[in-house]
């Protein structure tokens, strides 16, 4: 027979190419390295982008999601009686692949047989189904290749009649004696005489014998209906633990490729001269390394970040993005201040759903971490002046306002970023310090699940249980063929005294196995019972307090992690109230009622679309955002304020002394009014260097209820003043231009440069929820 060719086919976009190709790369170093030699076999392992790819003659095995129908997961057969098998995508499919791959290579047709000794003492010479996995296919007796999860399988020896020291039964030497099933494995096999099928499993650490119900004698093969009936119930958690433990080796691998790429780049370069070659390589590598280096994922695909993750990093980079106090709808933690308008803004983002960043105990919660990218953001705005310079410094009274404003933001769809590999391996390594840090909080009960020590204790009580229970047997035997020899004599008693102390004997000696079995069963369940207990209270313990330094570095490494790309779009619902505080000037009335306070009341609530993307390797950053809102304002934003002193002659009761007391008041002469009005609101922002230094434009139509249409428009150019390693900014500084009413539709006087200002504003982001 020519050497057979297996093809590695996924059907699920949640496996890229290169882990794919890598995982190719381990199951073939397994069958030469490790399979092949014990078993005498050689294959070809390939790993293929779909099943178009394949050429003939290959057995696929076949990754994807969802598999519902009963049965279709693990070994099959077409009908040509060619194999192939179907594996399910989850946090292990490495490891379920290479149990396929092992059983299929050494049974490619899923019948053959191997004669032993049957377990059951009560059967002889037995025909056992040659499944090379499954004894020990829990994924705690798997090992590392290349950082990927592998099954151990049995060797030829596992069928021996009897243990000898020097062989090994298992490849890791985890089987230590012939026909011997591991914790969750199992072992099947057909009794000549009864024609039936049989099989002892260990689900769950406690082995039993029984028989096998829905196998048949014909139609497919015996492996096939071998997986189609069997179903271990601890599977799951066994696998998540097992991926628990061979992520941070995982991580380790990767970060030792990426180091040997960087030599390879070097190496490469060093041979290769000329322009046009060294634009060939820098392609070649470009093509082949940075993809290995730096990853991209969506929505759809997080196996090294989780979401809540994700959002806790790009939180960060939002609180790092350098915007001005112009734009609401950013989602970050800033005040600003504009000296020019005496207008101040402050401002806060959080999750939606504010409660303390989840500590993850095990890679299940991990797995299903169902955190969203949802954000409410509070900020209050106002201005202690309007459009009045010459008064800023005075110490009159001033016009006023305030505003109130929220945001609901929501992920939008179309979200990609990328991370060094390097920097994912160490997210991952402190997420399993983590881990390890409860691990060790589970194992200082001495009683906590999967605890050595309690394992320990288990395995000598259920020895003693079961020496027990064969003892009161033996026993038990003894008694009943003293009273059927007592039977068969058929003389009285008193005459066969021997006989009788003999009988009394055995009668005490049933009373004391029997007490020695209730001695033993009653300890094993107290063991139990205790060890419940201790790991509810565990659970359960609200204190919480394990792991705390591990999980601040944890946070931190979170928070310091920069994404190479990012490309987010978000929705924002928007809603807010406020109320300007001003002052009017009427000549033509009496002097105490010239000057008047009054204050109007606004409202708005909309609806905004933004859309952000961030290059860091190349510092870039562009960000945009579009408004349209519903609204109740005023006309002040494009009135101007006049100074107007108000001076009042005080003279005392006697009469004799006079005081005279003279007011600054900024006031508005013209007439005030409120409308209701649709508003289109865009800001665009485009950074660029290391310092992010770039433009800002902001354009805004506002259609009033009365017919009027006005048009404001604000272009500045903005430059942030960092931290030494240029990676936070501490001050945003923005130079602009304002145009109230381009086209004059409110035909006020003094042409378009009155009605618009030029100043600076400042922002200073701070840092508040990100730990």
């Amino acid at each position: 027979m020519s050497n057979p060719h297996v093809a590695l086919v996924s059907l699920t976009r949640k496996i890229r190419p290169a882990e794919l190709a890598q995982t190719s790369a381990a199951l073939q170093k397994q069958v030469l390295r490790d399979l092949g030699p014990l078993w005498g076999l050689t294959a070809a392992v390939d790993a293929f982008p779909d099943l178009k790819s394949v050429p003939l003659g290959h057995w696929p095995i076949v990754i994807a999601d969802n598999i519902k129908s009963p049965g279709l997961s693990g070994f099959h057969a077409d009908k040509h009686n060619q194999p192939y098998s179907m594996v399910q995508y989850d946090e292990t499919w490495q490891l379920t692949c290479s149990h396929e791959l092992c059983e299929m290579l050494v049974d490619p047709y899923g019948n053959r047989l191997s004669a032993a000794g049957s377990p059951d003492p009560k059967q002889g010479k037995v025909n056992f189904l040659v499944e090379v996995c499954d004894p020990c296919e829990d994924a705690f007796f798997g090992y590392s290749i290349n950082g990927i999860l592998v099954s151990d399988f049995y060797t030829p020896h596992y069928f021996d009649p009897m243990p000898v020291a020097s062989v090994r039964y298992s490849y890791t030497g985890a089987i230590t004696k012939p026909l011997e099933v591991l914790k969750n494995g199992y072992l099947s096999w057909l009794d000549p005489v009864t024609k039936r099928w049989f099989q002892q499993n260990c689900f769950g650490g406690n082995s039993k014998i029984g028989p096998v119900k829905g196998m048949k004698t014909n139609g497919s093969s015996l492996r096939s209906q071998m997986d189609r009936i069997m179903k271990n119930p601890h599977n799951r958690q066994s696998f998540a633990m097992a991926a628990q433990k061979h992520r941070p080796i995982q991580a380790k691998t990767f970060k030792a490729g990426v180091a040997r790429a960087a030599e390879w780049k070097t190496e490469i370069a060093r041979h290769l001269k000329g322009a046009k070659t060294k634009l060939l390589v820098w392609f070649f590598l470009v093509g082949l390394v940075l993809p290995q280096m730096v990853r991209g994922q969506d929505g759809t695909g997080l196996r090294f970040l989780t979401q809540g993750e994700l959002n806790k990093i790009l939180q960060s980079q939002f609180s790092n993005l350098v915007t001005s106090n112009k734009n609401p709808n950013e989602i970050s933690t800033n005040a600003s201040l504009d000296p020019t308008d005496a207008t101040f803004s402050l401002k806060a983002s959080f999750p939606a759903r504010f409660r303390k960043q989840k500590d993850y105990r095990d890679t299940t919660q991990v797995k299903n971490d169902k955190s969203k990218f949802r954000y409410i953001g509070i900020s209050v705005s106002g201005s202690l002046l309007d459009k009045s310079y010459a008064t800023l410094f005075t110490k009159g009274a001033l016009n006023s306002g305030v505003n109130v404003q929220g945001q609901y933001t929501f992920r939008l769809g179309n979200k990609k970023f990328a991370m060094d590999a390097a920097e994912m391996g160490t997210i991952g390594l402190q997420r399993e310090l983590v881990f390890a840090a409860y691990r060790k909080k589970v194992r200082s009960t001495d009683l906590a699940y999967r605890d050595s020590s309690y394992l320990e204790d288990r395995t000598i009580l259920e020895r003693q249980v079961t020496s027990a229970r064969v003892r009161l047997a033996a026993a038990k035997d003894s008694s009943a063929l003293l009273e059927r020899t007592m039977d068969s004599l058929g003389h009285p008693a008193a005459d066969k005294p021997d006989v009788i102390d003999k009988w009394i004997a055995s009668r005490k000696g049933i009373a004391t196995q029997q007490s020695a079995l209730d001695k033993a069963q009653e300890s094993l369940d107290s063991l139990e019972f205790a060890r419940k207990e201790a790991w509810a209270e565990m659970r359960n313990d609200k204190d919480n307090n394990w792991g705390d330094q591990q999980r601040k570095d944890y946070d931190s490494v979170l928070t310091k992690a920069t994404l190479l790309k990012v490309r987010e779009m978000w929705g924002t619902l928007t809603g807010g109230v406020g109320k300007k505080n001003f002052y009017t000037f009427v000549p033509t009335q009496p002097f105490a009622d010239q000057i008047n306070s009054d204050g109007l009341a606004t409202f708005n609530f909309g609806v905004a679309f933004n859309y952000l993307r961030i290059d860091n390797l190349y510092h870039r950053t562009l960000f945009f955002s579009s408004t349209i809102s519903y609204l109740k304002d005023n006309n002040l934003a494009s009135m101007s304020t006049t100074e107007v002193d108000q001076t009042k002659k005080i003279v005392n009761a006697g009469g004799d002394t006079t005081r005279m007391i003279t007011t600054k008041y900024n006031v508005y002469t013209g007439a005030v009014a409120s409308y209701l009005a649709t508003n289109w609101t865009s800001q665009f922002y485009y950074l660029f260097g290391k310092q992010s230094m770039g433009i800002h434009c902001s354009p805004a139509i506002t259609f009033e209820n009365n017919g009027l249409t006005l048009t404001n428009a604000t272009l500045g150019f903005i430059m942030s003043f960092k931290t030494s390693d240029k990676t936070q900014p501490i001050l945003n500084t923005e130079f602009y231009f304002t145009g109230v009413d381009l086209f004059d539709q409110e035909n006020a006087s003094g042409g378009l440069w009155k009605r618009s200002q030029v100043g600076i504003s400042f922002t200073v982001p701070v840092d508040l929820f990100m730990n």
